[in-house]
């Protein structure tokens, strides 16, 4: 074989790893969200109030040991569960734990997922739009209006509930 057909064979190689490479682009998922740590999450949150989670949630700090402000939100905010969210899954863990939302010991009167929501924003350590408004402070750039505006509308329109929604509704991402 010459030395040309040698070279040949090598740039073929080359060419099939770069033409593999170019395919597994497009596998890789574009976007990963960094949600709330677990011992900030499932429930729990909502259980025990801690005050380490209120000030940062989210899985690249340290959970319910305090995050130092300078290590809080180091990535872009899309990368970001929204708080909403955050707030919104960890309600809804509560009531998939406690087998309904019956079992949870509330008044009778709350019996959807939006009333429970709304309870535990206004019975709670701190109401949501508290929390939110405290991470804001921390998160120089971003703008958790959507998270706190929704919260506003759904609990606190007039007459509370009156729109109907019994489900609690995504704001941006599935968690």
């Amino acid at each position: 074989m010459s030395d040309k057909a040698k070279n040949q064979s090598w740039y073929m190689v080359g060419l099939v790893f770069v033409i593999l490479a170019m395919a597994l682009v497009g596998t890789i998922p574009s976007k990963y969200y960094i949600k709330p740590a677990q011992e900030c999450s499932g429930g729990e949150f909502m259980q025990t109030y801690d005050e380490d989670c209120a000030d940062y949630p989210y899985e690249d700090g340290n959970g319910d040991s305090a995050t130092p402000v300078n290590q809080r939100f180091t990535q872009p905010q899309d990368h970001y569960v929204s708080p909403y969210d955050w707030l919104r899954v960890d309600v809804q863990s509560l009531i998939d734990k406690s087998g309904g939302i019956p079992s949870l010991g509330l008044p009778g009167s709350i019996d959807n997922e939006v009333k429970v929501f709304c309870f535990f924003d206004a019975n709670g350590a701190q109401d949501f739009t508290t929390l939110i408004n405290k991470l804001q402070l921390t998160a120089p750039g971003f703008d958790f209006s959507a998270s706190t505006n929704l919260i506003l509308n759904l609990c606190y329109t007039f007459p509370p509930y009156s729109h109907g929604i019994t489900e609690l509704p995504v704001l941006f991402e599935e968690v």
